[in-house]
């Protein structure tokens, strides 16, 4: 019992640590190039249309930087909403579906799964039966969705799960649409 008390302890230090060196990571990147990675997303979104908005939405999910595909919306608030939003959608599915399979190539390195080995030899099932929960609340919430697809592929979590809780991803760009919108119109009226 004691012996299996600690090792559920270190391994949650050891979890801990990374989640720790990932956000030191993603706070060190944002504050070097937050700046920019927001003028890529009004570039992108300005002079490729379409196409851009796709690129930068793909890049923000795919890799962990403190970015989000929402700022898409600050820039195109003219355009049309379910072209926008299906594009958007589309390209953060496939770009977290990246990050995914990164985090399944990731998970055979020593250093790096040593945070989850406790979870990997001693909650398998759990995670194959209720990983994916994780995924729909990282593809509804902001929580960062890169970060949680990473994750779920180092974690093996599966394929169909991952991609079902990514459908998410839809209605939850439509809901942060409307409420982006609506948000404005209340501005404009009370400005």
């Amino acid at each position: 019992m004691k012996n299996k008390e600690n090792t559920a302890l270190s391994a949650l230090l050891r979890t801990a640590a990374l989640l720790v060196l990932f956000l030191g990571g993603y706070l060190f990147v944002y504050l070097l190039f937050g700046d920019q990675i927001d003028e890529a997303g009004r570039y992108l979104s300005s002079r490729l249309g379409y196409a851009g908005v796709f690129i930068y939405v793909f890049l923000v999910d795919t890799f962990i930087v403190p970015a989000t595909a929402d700022i898409i919306f600050v820039f195109t608030p003219h355009w049309e909403p379910w072209s926008l939003i299906l594009t958007i959608s589309g390209a953060s599915i496939i770009g977290g579906f990246c990050g995914f399979q990164i985090g399944k190539s990731l998970a055979h390195l020593r250093w790096l799964t040593r945070g989850v080995d406790y979870y990997r030899e001693h909650g398998t099932r759990l995670i194959e039966h209720y990983g994916a929960w994780g995924v729909a609340l990282a593809a509804f919430t902001p929580l960062p969705y890169s970060t949680i697809s990473w994750i779920a592929g180092m974690l093996g979590v599966t394929t169909q799960g991952y991609l079902l809780a990514s459908l998410l991803r839809l209605p939850r760009f439509a809901l942060y649409y409307a409420a982006f919108r609506g948000g404005t119109e209340l501005l404009r009226v009370l400005l």
